[in-house]
């Protein structure tokens, strides 16, 4: 009952009334009104996701309730996209349900990278119980991420000018930035022998004008710089992709700026080195982690970024997800990405991500416009706008009749996760996201601080 294998959408019918498989479909199962009926008349479709999978969540769209069913594997297959984003207000619900979906797709045999920038290594507990996962903290410095010496010499140079340049300070466009994107071009390095950013250290430091050359002096300064370790250390074993089916990389050692500071290139260039250097490391292995991907097509593989917002100003890593986005279909890989705001993702180029999970948004503003990037006119459905800003998974208030001290200002267990889903074909529903099927998986996703002890 708890887990079985396949969606049960038969036995969630039994278990849930109101649901209109065993009645004619002109009577009701439960009594309604007109108005309750109608609402979400906009919506009205309750063929909404995919038709096999695993449950994801509770068609709201009128009382004719049905179970909406979540398939990423096969999206390739139906010759659609792969991405998908998560928007909701903190403490919604987007992440824990991003999390259930990632335990299922691994328990189904699939691949999933996550990247997670939290202080408590929330995905690391929620991945603890999955076998097959590996853990890794990048600011540990256990490997190299060179890309001199991690990718192929075809690409590796442009991968280098997109993440090492920016760190260094190298203008686009400028002579020094030029010169570097010559020195590490294929044709170039197969003559000069370099095979890592130390071995171009050495190259330019044997030159006549050695003591006047400005990329240089910076490369240098660079390489002496502890959070830039893994870029310019030869002695570290270069990385091999992992070949466990869950990896978690533990981002907040890193340093990471602000989405604010990396689309600002005042602020951008009086970080300190040590976040511009996380920034260039957080960049190289996703590069890293996508291009892995892509060269296993018989396997499905996602590739889920927590609070997405740094990742989408920073221009190589925006050019990425993008890359998935548009090309993940052929080679079996997805990319989920999550935030608080749609208008993260301006920067990649949204256009193609047609999968979208709404999650509360208290803001009316910001549920308004929410709604109409996710395809929903606000002008034409107004009543929808009202529900999402005020009547979505809503905490108790001071009038609710069944309030009580214990209960004031917390959402009720019935109602967690509900929000508004776009599937793969761009059809739409109010929804409630189904939570973990047993105790110890609830307990395993949950990020809510453990209660407190008694009143004083």
């Amino acid at each position: 009952m708890a887990r079985w294998r396949g969606a049960q959408a038969r036995l969630w019918l039994a278990l849930n009334p109101g649901g209109e498989k065993h009645a004619p479909l002109k009577e009701f199962r439960d009594p309604t009104s007109a108005h309750l009926w109608g609402r979400f008349t906009p919506l009205i479709s309750t063929r909404v996701g995919d038709s096999r999978g695993t449950p994801l969540a509770e068609n709201q769209n009128t009382l004719r309730r049905s179970l909406i069913l979540h398939d990423p594997e096969g999206c390739a297959a139906r010759q659609r996209n792969t991405g998908l984003i998560v928007v909701g207000d903190p403490g919604s619900g987007k992440s824990n349900r991003a999390k259930l979906s990632g335990i299922e797709v691994v328990l189904r045999g699939g691949k999933v990278d996550v990247f997670d920038p939290g202080t408590h290594g929330e995905w690391a507990q929620a991945f603890r119980n999955v076998t097959d996962t590996s853990v890794i903290d990048l600011a540990d410095s256990r490997f190299s991420l060179d890309p001199l010496r991690m990718f192929d010499i075809e690409e590796a140079g442009a991968i280098a000018a997109d993440h090492i340049l920016p760190m260094i300070g190298i203008p686009a466009d400028s002579d020094a930035e030029n010169r570097f994107s010559l020195l590490v071009s294929p044709a170039a390095r197969a003559s000069t022998g370099i095979g890592s950013m130390r071995a171009l250290i050495s190259y330019l430091g044997s030159q006549p004008d050695a003591h006047s050359d400005m990329l240089l002096a910076r490369l240098e300064a660079w390489a002496s710089q502890p959070a830039a370790r893994p870029i310019f250390d030869e002695s570290l074993p270069a990385y091999s992709p992992s070949q466990s089916l869950a990896t978690v990389w533990l981002t907040n050692g890193l340093g990471l700026p602000n989405a604010e500071d990396i689309r600002n290139p005042h602020l951008y260039s009086r970080l300190p080195k040590g976040a511009r250097a996380g920034m260039a490391i957080y960049g190289l292995i996703i590069d890293t982690v996508q291009r892995h991907q892509f060269l296993h097509r018989e396997q499905y593989s996602t590739m889920i970024v927590e609070e997405a917002s740094e990742l989408m100003a920073y221009p190589a890593g925006a050019r990425t997800a993008h890359r998935i986005t548009r090309q993940g279909r052929k080679h079996a890989t997805g990319i989920w990405l999550i935030s608080q705001d749609f208008r993260d993702f301006a920067a990649m180029g949204d256009e193609f991500v047609t999968q979208k999970w709404l999650f509360a948004i208290r803001n009316e503003e910001l549920a308004r416009q929410t709604l109409g990037w996710a395809g929903i006119d606000p002008q034409l459905y107004p009543e929808v706008v009202q529900s999402y800003a005020e009547d979505t998974s809503p905490a108790e208030s001071a009038e609710d009749e069944d309030s009580d001290d214990e209960s004031f200002g917390k959402v009720n267990p019935a109602r967690m996760g509900e929000g508004f889903i776009v599937d793969e074909r761009g059809r739409r529903a109010r929804c409630r996201f189904l939570g973990a099927p047993t105790a110890q998986l609830a307990a395993d996703i949950d990020s809510t601080p453990p209660q407190q002890g008694g009143a004083a």
